[in-house]
């Protein structure tokens, strides 16, 4: 199973799956008991199925699956009333209709919601078969009760498909700065150095480290601390090219690639420009991201060395 599948992909496959399976019954009725309509549904629902699943796979599913749905509440409507079917022979023709259509109503109203549910409603009690009132109330009723569950499937599945989105994002997203984490970095670094290479750049890995973020925090508390990492984020967020992969490792540390630049240092330039107090060092990609980091980092404390003020020794009082 693919766990970053989200609820509403699953459901799609599992609606294929639900459509192959439904026909098992027809299967085991129609040889003893079936004539050329019974035989003729199967061979058309199986075609219809085949028809939107290819285009589930080539265009978008919603549609396929609509398509699919339609097919087969005509094709319901058509059989009921053929004199030779299966329910007409045996006089269930009202209980064959409610319960070969309902599929489609709960489908339509988990696919489209509330217009699903209302063109679900018009299919449904458009159709009826009984012509008593009180028949057609009761069957109508458990129409609308099915496309009632459609509508409470779909916007159940919309909640799942928001919680799944929230849980994707705190996965490969740093949740203070917004930034990309270690996990997009991997990714991203494998994907970037391979287009890199077809294209014939260099692909610059930036590797950034803030100056004093330690005394920000024992002096002013962590909050003005989280305050100091967001700045930094946002303007190191402003001062890179649309497109640049930015990164935060973790702590004071952050990371940006940067397909077909050379060197750093008009970055770096930039980015002090609006916040002074980091340090920056750089390499390029031509190894593992394990490589290229550790380069970056000898890079990045030499820099940060340079920095640090000579203490001379205590003179004798």
């Amino acid at each position: 199973m693919n766990w970053l599948e989200s609820p509403q992909q699953r459901a799609y496959r599992t609606y294929w799956l639900i459509a192959v399976v439904g026909m098992v019954p027809a299967l085991f009725i129609h040889p003893f008991f079936g004539r050329w309509p019974d035989f003729l549904l199967d061979g058309a629902y199986l075609a219809a199925t085949a028809l939107g699943w290819w285009l589930a796979r080539r265009l978008a599913p919603r549609p396929a699956i609509t398509l699919h749905l339609v097919l087969g509440f005509l094709l319901v409507t058509w059989y009921i009333a053929q004199p030779e079917s299966l329910p007409s022979r045996f006089d269930f023709r009202e209980e064959a209709y409610v319960a070969l259509v309902a599929p489609t109503l709960l489908g339509l109203s988990a696919v489209w919601g509330v217009w699903g549910f209302a063109l679900a409603l018009l299919m449904g009690f458009s159709r009826l078969q009984n012509s008593t009132l009180p028949e057609q109330l009761s069957a109508g009723y458990v129409l609308a009760f099915v496309a009632l569950v459609g509508l409470v499937i779909h916007y159940g599945l919309r909640r799942l498909e928001e919680a799944h989105e929230n849980l994707a994002n705190a996965a490969l997203q740093d949740p203070l700065t917004h930034l990309g984490n270690r996990r997009v970095l991997e990714a991203d670094f494998v994907r970037l150095q391979a287009l890199a290479k077809r294209a014939g750049v260099p692909l610059l890995l930036t590797l950034w480290d803030l100056d004093d973020l330690k005394g920000v925090n024992d002096g002013q508390g962590h909050v003005a601390g989280d305050a100091y990492i967001r700045d930094f984020a946002q303007a190191l967020r402003l001062n890179v090219r649309e497109g640049d992969g930015l990164y935060r490792l973790g702590g004071d540390e952050f990371c940006g690639l940067h397909l077909g630049l050379f060197e750093g240092s008009s970055v770096s330039l930039r980015v002090r420009a609006v916040f002074p107090n980091v340090s920056v060092g750089w390499s390029e990609a031509l190894g593992t991201l394990e490589e290229t980091l550790a380069q970056a980092d000898r890079h990045l404390y030499a820099e940060k060395a340079s920095k640090r003020p000579i203490k001379l020794p205590k003179l004798p009082s």
